[in-house]
């Protein structure tokens, strides 16, 4: 009667799963190919991967043009290669992170097979991911770095926890890789050598270490010497400007509910987290517990931490994700077996996994471009051609590249480094001498919210012709009027007042329809 009643469990764990896949993966197809920024970012990454085809450097003095990012180089590397086969757009970026997405759900299902999970109750561990993907703002298909970060570093933390050394050198080369791609992934590399020194010794933890801190160093000392030392600033200093926002990294109490990264993270997998925190106490005593719940508590801290600075939004509780799942084969391979009671526990959590897959349904349409989105897009591109001279979009810098015309600097890069006292806040009035002198025929805007003396060396010409359309995730754009440079003899420049010199090439020897509640990136 048992096996019957499994069999029928794991059937419909698996009808669950393959639903939610199939719900998710019909979402990321039809996002695919839309030929707009579905999230602010999107554009300005792709603008990253174009110097890469071009040769250009990512991290150089910021100027009215170009301002780096605060991430390291592998996603533009990747598109810029890729780009010599196929074309550099959206499709190609999402692309990327598409596949990135599949090899990190892959990844969770091993994990769990590894942990003693059957076929069924491990694909259902590996859906639960895939399900988070609206919880996590559907970054998971975008021209952003957060997949192919996750991918490497994933896997990373499955080779991590096997015997042998080629698992210790394999774990410390990927999680090199997801440092070179997103580089608060390193932080993962402590429990796994400590884990590693503990379960196999000395020499092994020095394989582990030795094959993941060498290239990362390697690494970043190359990236400092062909940068002239841009590199760390940008990575560090940069954003160590930035304020945080305690009220989403810690919980509290807001309008009766309570809000912060960890009850969004229960609020996207509320079964595992309660069945997890009940047999905590079984589960942590046996070294894979142990493994993995240094991974779950590290996680915790850093996820909350980047959820809490300035521009962090929910793409940045990925990791968590991905970790928490594996709390459900971890507790039944703890508490199941023997007699009595405990018998029936594996029916217990196949049945509690089903009811996961189950509530994580979610409802993608409002993420999903419309026919009318993709007409409206197709327009503005249109209205942006027939612009005569340069054009500046901050908010979307790749649209006047899809217009045939130069990129202008991405609004997101320059919030990052217009912060008094950070390495580049001089070098942030550029933008303000461009637009003193006039530099663009036209900027393309939303608002009139840009600052920087805008308002007084710009004016609202007229409204878009385009009809408009709103990004479907992050910070929620859309773009409204047309600005050109005022009459001559108008009065102007004043605002911020920009420096009348040039600024110094600081740190120069010769580089991110839901919603959200401030503007995303930064993470």
């Amino acid at each position: 009667m048992s096996r019957a009643v499994r069999i029928v469990l794991e059937v419909l764990v698996l009808a669950l799963a393959v639903w939610q896949v199939v719900d998710v993966g019909a979402a990321m197809w039809t996002r695919l190919d839309a030929n707009f920024d579905l999230e602010w970012m999107e554009g300005a990454t792709l603008i990253t991967g174009q110097r890469a085809a071009a040769g250009l450097p990512f991290y150089t003095v910021p100027t009215a043009d170009y301002i780096p990012f605060i991430y390291p180089p592998v996603y533009a590397w990747l598109l810029g290669v890729l780009s010599t086969v196929f074309p550099l757009g959206y499709t190609l970026g999402r692309s990327i992170s598409i596949v990135g997405c599949v090899g990190t759900a892959l990844a969770l299902i091993a994990a769990a097979r590894q942990e003693g999970a059957r076929w069924p109750i491990a694909f259902g561990i590996g859906a639960l991911f895939v399900g988070c993907y609206e919880e996590s703002g559907t970054f998971y298909d975008l021209v952003r770095i957060d997949m192919l970060a996750m991918v490497s570093t994933a896997w990373a933390l499955v080779l991590g926890r096997r015997a042998g050394n080629r698992a210790a050198v394999l774990s410390g080369v990927l999680l090199a890789l997801g440092f070179a791609t997103k580089h608060n992934m390193a932080a993962f590399g402590l429990p796994i050598l400590l884990w590693r020194l503990r379960e196999y010794g000395r020499a092994d933890a020095l394989r582990f270490a030795a094959a993941s801190v060498v290239p990362a160093l390697a690494f970043v000392v190359a990236m400092e010497v062909v940068t002239g030392g841009l590199f760390l600033r940008f990575l560090l200093e940069v954003p160590a400007q930035h304020g945080m926002v305690w009220t989403r990294a810690l919980p509290n109490v807001k309008a009766g509910k309570i809000d912060g990264a960890q009850a969004e993270l229960v609020r996207a997998l509320p079964v595992v987290v309660g069945v997890g925190l009940l047999t905590a106490w079984w589960w942590v005593r046996g070294a894979p517990g142990r493994y993995w719940a240094a991974h779950l508590g590290l996680g915790l801290v850093l996820v909350s931490a980047m959820r809490g600075h300035q521009g962090g939004y929910l793409n940045v509780l990925i990791p968590m994700f991905w970790l928490m799942p594996i709390m459900l084969p971890l507790a039944e391979a703890a508490l199941a077996g023997g007699s009595g009671w405990r018998c029936h526990l594996p029916l217990a959590f196949t049945a509690l996994l089903a009811v996961q897959l189950w509530e994580g349904r979610g409802n993608l349409e409002r993420y999903l471009p419309t026919a009318a989105d993709r007409r409206a897009a197709a327009e503005l591109i249109e209205e942006l051609r027939g612009i005569d001279g340069p054009i500046a979009m901050p908010h979307a810098p790749w649209y006047p590249v899809l217009a045939g015309k130069e990129p202008s600097f991405a609004l997101i890069a320059l919030w990052d480094i217009d912060h008094e006292g950070g390495p580049f806040y001089r070098a942030s009035h550029a933008v303000d001498r461009a637009l003193v002198n006039g530099r663009w025929a036209a900027l393309v805007l939303p608002d009139d919210k840009l600052g920087h003396g805008l308002k007084n060396a710009y004016r609202r010409d007229r409204a878009l012709k385009a009809r408009t359309f709103r990004t479907r995730t992050g910070w929620g754009v859309k773009f409204g009027s047309v600005w050109t440079p005022m009459p001559k003899g108008a009065e102007r420049g004043r605002g911020r007042p920009p420096p009348s010199e040039e600024p110094e090439e600081e740190g120069s020897s010769a580089e991110d329809g839901g919603g959200a509640e401030e503007p995303s990136g930064g993470e």
